[in-house]
């Protein structure tokens, strides 16, 4: 250890020792009688029953206000309490957790103005300030007689910002100021409403005193900062409209011209130190021997290089301590936002702060000059910080003997309930001020009081509001949200025992539905109309407040960036410098489109009346996460490549390959990451969902390959609406994927039986095979296919512009909206077979390859037969071709014929497959195409509007970046087009930029698109990229405009996932319900066995019956315990009988197991069901034994299960012991 170390770790013991004396009442079981200690005690017992029921932050606090939820964690900084809730979670008694909080928030500010008054000055100016710092009577106030936690453990941060700021130029010190800056926000609002001015100002004294980088950083980490915790302060700030924010300067107590401090208590004599006495609260002020140390530290002026520290700690003291006077009352008046403070004694804090920086000054000049005056004696300039900390502490020592007060003896959530009603409190502040403001009236439901006075679960549907004839059939209550499923004969109204806020949500069978809050007292109420419905109510982010989750979130990256990788912060800064007026504009309009579309300004971004892209936004905003770091990472690798590739020396080839092939498994994990956290479910809805493809249905049906490619055009009307526009090519895919499977039963199980617990409640999928099922693989596998054709684009850009271009393309393309957000469609399958046509169609015209034309055309082939859209790529191809004979006309034109033989070899390859298909079924291209044609053009779409639409909606899902660089690449090819006109320089054409815009602009014009191009054009995005790319080359913007086109693009394909929906499938998740494994208690034991496909499958274990002596009239009911052996592939019914000795029937009831919301196809192995019945008894029904039949049968046949066992009949069906039905 250094001895610079040594010393400072001796300071650190020595402040130990002198904050005990301060600290000693803390260390007890049982609280202070500060007035606000129970309040923070109740915010920490709610934080912590959350943090308990895995929810880490929650703006909506769902126990307070009585049980109907109030949004405190939305206005009051919650660092405190979950400081408080996590020392609970650890074991600690809620009175030592509390305690130590208080006791750490103290020690830490300490440490942190030792650490300040000591860079500033020296060792001796740090202990005597940090002394003061802690000892000042105002900081004894804040503890012992205000309780108040949130203000008391900010006390540290304001210090150890001011020592980060210092620093800024360095990492660590950046990171502290940053993180500093957000906590000190997160901790206590007023505080940091307080020091966010002294903070800025000293800005340009740090500046001064270090460097001007100091300055620059440290304003940057003030801003990171801020933006790391606008996901608080910015709801906080514009949603107090949503809450009774007028009661915040209601009353005698909270109006701030009420609380201005008398000198007498601002500068308050030194107390008695008898603890013997009952003490009395200390004043809220400075203190006067504070006050006189301060004002010796004005002795430090005399030193030209502490001057300037020196007089803006004065100026900030003396203004503080102006602000606290009666005197300053309309300087109060006429700011509002100083209002905001409520108590004008707040600024002490501020004021002691300075206080103990001028008193370290002080101590610093003194010792100094006692040296000077007394050289021979060095030592003796240790008495002056040990005269100044005996000067502090001696004098305050009678502030640090509180009165002590008994913690709540119940700290549950009833508990504070309970205490809410007693005192008249709600949600822990004072005069209610954050009530959503559409409660007038607090409600009354002595249900939910019973509920959380015995501690089960709450329920906040109740039963007995519901209409005659309407039951819930299963609920299930969450912190935040609640899923229930319920039937109703009639419409009603539901109430929902919450109160409404901004952020709540209910959907009915998935569509949401308007929510309408109760008068007067302001509960959920939504419509629910008749029938059977799963209701979801979820409380969750609103628009404003996921804004504020994604700054706070992209202000954590660039934390991270800055702190972590230096290299590219370097990187970024002198990109800044030499950012160009086109970059600055493709910057601003991203960010002002992206800002406009995530707010939704207006519908006609996303497209006109007659058809646009669905907004919303996200439910779940902590599954953002996922999508954000997989587009950072990607970055990073993308940012390598191209480093690695565009260096001039042709060494490491391998690297290369390496990187291009990580660039192609790294798109299938970006896509994975922008479905949600099981991309498998979302793959599987868009391949079996009929509303989002419906190829699979149609390859599913198919028995006979031959009957159905020969009888294709006649079937096509009756196929659905996609299928009716396509070739067979994709059906038969799903075909022959069954035939294989077919082939391999283990492997058809195992896909299949995976694959049916994401719909096991769809019946009509449910009756399909286990190698039908499974066959969707081949379309649930194109994410992992889409990443080839970065292979073809990269070789043909690099044929064609060269390596540069070809390895920002590559980079860049992954990108792109269109191409990442349709994962899973068939759309994202094309783009390699058009870059692979185009590739090799390049090379046979470039290089005569016949055997290249061939293949091109045999691709298109490939493609035609999978799409009919897909053959729109040959207009562009076509264009491409004409300006490339231009460009060469001598290669052509000696040799006409074999310019005509080459495109006859392509058409050749082109019409391949189809000269097979008519040969083979008589059906041809035409055949098929005419009746595709019907349905197409028939879509009746306004000309006009679609011709700007189809444009828009192809360039913005290219990308707003590449857009622009595509129109600066297309207006220069057209230019070089000019001027090759006049001077015939065939290297000043481009070819393909020509082709591709021309071909582009001609379908457009054409009209034959029909809506939504975004997708249906997908195969041209390589080719539109590929023109960006090589806008990009002639700006000669190089790698940094590359890098910023590939953040923007990013940003952009975020954004879209957010708040666009752009696959939408129709299908709901399986009903949610608890799995169980261990037997339950269970009265009446049986063993019997069902079979299915020749194994047994279900087993029933027993049954619970009451009443066990029933009489006509009554309801039988009957729980039969179910367990699964084995996966099942069909949904059974289960029937319960009620027959007299003459085989009768006098009761039943029939449907799925659970009421119809666990079918058999979603049991797992081993999972134990409890299934209820209600078997009303005929009133008709004679006295005597009966007996209870069931048993299991298929829904659409009526063939009933084989059953084997002690209790099986003949007729496939158990027979229970039998029960007397007496005489009613």
């Amino acid at each position: 250890m250094t001895k610079s170390r040594l010393t400072n770790s001796i300071y650190y013991i020595l402040l130990a020792l002198l904050l005990f004396p301060a600290i000693q009442p803390l260390l007890a079981g049982d609280f202070t009688c500060g007035y606000d200690n129970t309040f923070h005690l109740w915010r920490a017992v709610e934080t912590e029953h959350l943090l308990r029921q895995g929810v880490l932050f929650s703006r909506w606090s769902p126990d307070m206000a009585h049980g109907y939820g109030y949004p405190l964690s939305n206005f009051a900084a919650p660092a405190s309490a979950c400081a408080v809730a996590l020392l609970r979670l650890i074991g600690l008694p809620w009175a030592w957790a509390l305690n130590l909080t208080f006791i750490l928030g103290w020690a830490l500010s300490v440490y942190a103005m030792y650490l300040l008054a000591s860079d500033l000055f020296d060792r001796y100016a740090g202990l005597a300030a940090a002394v003061l710092y802690g000892y000042v009577p105002f900081h004894a106030y804040d503890v012992f007689y205000r309780g108040g936690l949130s203000q008391s453990v900010a006390w540290f941060l304001p210090p150890l910002i001011l020592w980060a700021l210092r620093r800024a130029d360095r990492r660590a010190g950046f990171a502290v100021a940053a993180l500093g800056a957000a906590g000190l926000i997160l901790t206590h609002n007023a505080f940091a409403l307080l020091f966010a001015p002294i903070l800025v100002a000293y800005l340009p004294l740090a500046g001064y005193e270090r460097n001007k980088k100091t300055l620059v950083w440290g304003g940057l980490a003030l801003l990171v900062g801020l933006g790391l915790s606008a996901f608080f302060w910015l709801p906080a700030l514009l949603e107090l409209g949503f809450v009774h924010s007028e009661r915040l300067g209601g009353g005698w107590v909270f109006d701030y011209a009420n609380n201005f401090l008398p000198l007498s208590q601002l500068f308050a004599l030194p107390r008695n130190a008898d603890p013997s006495l009952i003490n009395d609260w200390p004043a809220r002020g400075l203190g006067l021997v504070p006050a006189l140390l301060a004002l010796a530290g004005l002795l430090a002026l005399r030193d030209r290089a502490r001057r300037p520290t020196v007089a803006f700690f004065a100026f900030i003291l003396v203004g503080c301590l102006f602000l606290i006077l009666p005197v300053s009352q309309p300087v109060w008046d006429a700011i509002p936002l100083l209002q905001r403070v409520q108590f004008p004694w707040r600024l002490v804090g501020p004021a002691a702060l300075c206080a103990a920086i001028l008193t370290g000054a002080a101590v610093s000049r003194l010792s100094l000059a006692v040296s000077r005056l007394l050289p021979e004696r060095p030592h003796l300039s240790d008495l002056v910080p040990a005269a100044a900390v005996l000067l502090v502490i001696l004098p305050h020592l009678g502030w640090f003997y509180p009165d002590h007060c008994s913690p709540p003896t119940d700290t549950s959530i009833a508990g504070m309930i309970a205490w809410e009603r007693a005192t008249d409190t709600l949600g822990t502040t004072a005069k209610g001020e954050y009530l959503p403001g559409w409660v007038h009236q607090m409600p009354q439901d002595p249900a939910l009081d019973a509920a959380y006075a015995a501690g089960e679960s709450v329920v906040r549907l109740s039963p007995e509001s519901l209409p005659e004839g309407a039951h819930v059939i299963r609920a299930e209550y969450g912190p935040l949200d609640a899923v229930i499923e319920l039937e109703s004969r009639v419409p009603f109204q539901a109430r929902y025992l919450a109160f409404y806020y901004p952020g709540w949500r209910v959907t009915v069978d998935g569509a949401l539905v308007p929510i309408t809050p109760t008068d007067p007292d302001g509960l959920i109420s939504f419509d629910v109309p008749p029938g059977r419905h799963i209701i979801r109510v979820r409380f969750g982010e609103t628009l404003l407040r996921l804004v504020a989750d994604i700054i706070s979130f992209l202000s954590l990256i660039a934390l991270l960036v800055i702190i972590l990788l230096p290299r590219i912060t370097l990187h970024v800064l002198r990109f800044t410098h030499h950012i160009s007026r086109f970059t600055f504009c493709v910057t601003l309009i991203t960010a002002l489109f992206l800002v406009a579309l995530a707010l939704n300004l207006s519908p006609y971004l996303r497209g006109p009346d007659d058809w646009r892209w669905a907004y919303a936004i996200p439910g779940r905003p902590d599954h953002l996460w996922l999508p954000a770091l997989a587009l950072v990472l990607y970055l990073i690798l993308a940012f390598v490549w191209v480093r690695q590739v565009t260096k001039r020396e042709d060494s490491h080839t391998w690297r290369r390959r390496v990187l291009l092939l990580a660039l192609v498994v790294a798109v299938p994990i970006i896509q994975a990451s922008l479905m949600n956290v099981d991309c498998l479910r979302s793959l599987f809805y868009r391949t079996v969902s009929a509303g989002s493809s419906g190829v699979f249905s149609v390859g599913s049906a198919i028995e006979d390959a031959g009957d159905f490619l020969r009888r294709y055009p006649a079937l096509m009307p009756a196929l659905p609406v996609h299928p009716q526009r396509y070739p067979p090519g994709l059906s038969l895919l799903f075909y022959l994927a069954r035939r294989l499977l077919e082939k391999m039963p283990a492997l058809a199980d195992a896909l299949g039986f995976y694959l049916r617990r994401y719909q096991c409640h769809d019946l009509s999928l449910m009756r399909l095979s286990n190698a039908t099922i499974g066959s969707a693989a081949i379309q649930m596998a194109l994410p992992l296919l889409s990443g080839l054709v970065l292979l073809p684009l990269y070789g043909l850009a690099r044929r064609v512009y060269g390596q540069r271009i070809a390895a920002w393309v590559v980079a860049l393309y992954p990108l792109v909206s269109s191409f990442s957000l349709w994962a899973g469609r068939w759309e994202q399958f094309y783009p390699l077979l058009a870059c692979t046509a185009w590739y090799f169609f390049h090379i046979g015209l470039t290089e005569s390859r016949r055997s290249a034309l061939l293949a091109a055309g045999f691709t298109l082939s490939i493609a035609s037969l999978l799409n009919f859209s897909v053959l729109a790529l040959l207009l562009p191809l076509g264009l491409f071709a004409l300006f490339w004979l231009i460009a060469h006309p001598d290669r052509y034109r000696r040799h006409w014929r074999r310019l005509v033989a080459d495109a006859l070899l392509f058409c050749l390859g082109l019409a391949s497959l189809w000269i097979i298909y008519q040969l083979a079924f008589g059906v041809g291209l035409l055949d098929i195409w005419r009746v595709s044609m019907s349905y197409h053009l028939g879509l009746n779409r306004s000309y006009w509007t679609w011709l700007f639409y189809h444009l828009y909606d192809f360039f913005v899902f290219l990308g707003i970046p590449l857009a622009l660089l595509f129109v600066v690449a297309s207006i220069k090819a057209v230019r070089d087009l000019f001027r090759f006109a006049k001077r015939h320089t065939p290297s000043a054409i481009d070819p393909l930029t020509l082709g591709f815009a021309s071909g582009l602009l001609l379908l457009d014009l054409s009209g034959v698109a029909r809506g939504e191009v975004a997708r249906v054009w997908i195969f041209l995005t390589p080719f539109a990229a590929l023109i960006a790319a090589r806008g990009l080359a002639r700006l000669r913007l190089g790698r940094r405009g590359f890098f910023l086109v590939a953040c923007l693009l990013a940003l952009q394909l975020f954004t879209f996932n957010t708040f666009l929906r752009v696959v939408t499938t129709g299908l709901d998740d399986p009903p949610s319900r608890a799995h169980i494994f261990a037997p339950p208690p269970i009265a009446h034991p049986l063993d019997a066995r069902f079979s299915a496909d020749g194994a047994d499958a279900i087993a029933l274990l027993g049954y619970d019956l009451e009443p066990e002596s029933p009489a006509p009239g009554d309801t039988l009911r009957l729980t039969l315990y179910w367990q699964a052996l084995r996966p099942l592939t069909r949904p059974y019914n289960v029937f319960t009988h009620l027959l007299n000795l003459e085989g009768q029937l006098v009761g039943q009831q029939d449907n799925m197991p659970l009421r119809d919301t666990a079918p058999t196809t979603c049991w797992l192995p081993g999972e134990i069901i409890a299934d209820p019945y209600d078997i009303p008894i005929d009133p008709q029904t004679l006295p005597g034994d009966h007996v209870l039949a069931t048993g299991f049968y298929f829904w659409m046949t009526g063939e009933r299960l084989p059953v084997s066992g002690s209790a099986a009949a003949t007729d496939d069906r158990i027979l229970l012991p039998p029960i007397s039905i007496g005489a009613r």
